[in-house]
This record gives C-alpha cells, sequence and structure tokens, in this order.
C-alpha cells in the first residue's frame, strides 16, 4: 500500500510537471503570436493595402476567367440597374 501511495504521488508530481511546461508552451507561443501580430499591424499602411488591393485586381483581370467589379462600385446607381433592372 504504501508503496502504491509513493508511485501515485511520484505520477502525480510528473503529471504538475508536465502541466507547467506545457502552460509556459502556450505561454510562449501567445507572446510570440502578439509581437508578430504587433509588426504587422504597425507595418501594414493604408497605402501599402491599397497597393495590394490593386495587384490583386490586376491579377483577376490577367486571368481571364473571371467577371469581378470592385466592391466600391456596389453602392453604383448604373451597376444596380445593369445587374438588377428589367429588361
Amino acid at each position: 500500500m504504501e508503496a502504491d501511495k509513493k508511485i501515485r504521488l511520484v505520477q502525480a508530481e510528473t503529471e504538475l510537471e508536465l502541466a507547467k511546461k506545457d502552460r509556459l508552451i502556450r505561454l510562449e507561443k501567445a507572446r510570440t503570436i502578439l509581437e508578430e501580430n504587433k509588426v504587422v499591424s504597425e507595418s501594414v499602411t493604408t497605402n501599402y493595402l491599397q497597393y495590394r488591393y490593386l495587384e490583386v485586381m490586376e491579377a483577376m483581370a490577367a486571368s481571364g476567367s473571371s467577371v469581378f467589379f470592385p466592391v466600391e462600385m456596389t453602392d453604383s446607381v448604373g451597376l444596380h440597374n445593369r445587374l438588377f433592372g428589367e429588361k
């Protein structure tokens, strides 16, 4: 009986140490993600986003297999009439 208690105690201590190490790993991963997000948020500007937007639009236009229109045009009366107007 005493030996079983000691074994269980050692197992519990081992589990506790593993749980502590797992917690440290999760915290370090979370800190890394936080730092990465901070770098990205500080480096991505409105101008850069507009530039990337134009690059994507060019790639879509060059593919020839897509029909698309800029989101900004969704408020356009002419487009609305063209898409939903009676023929």
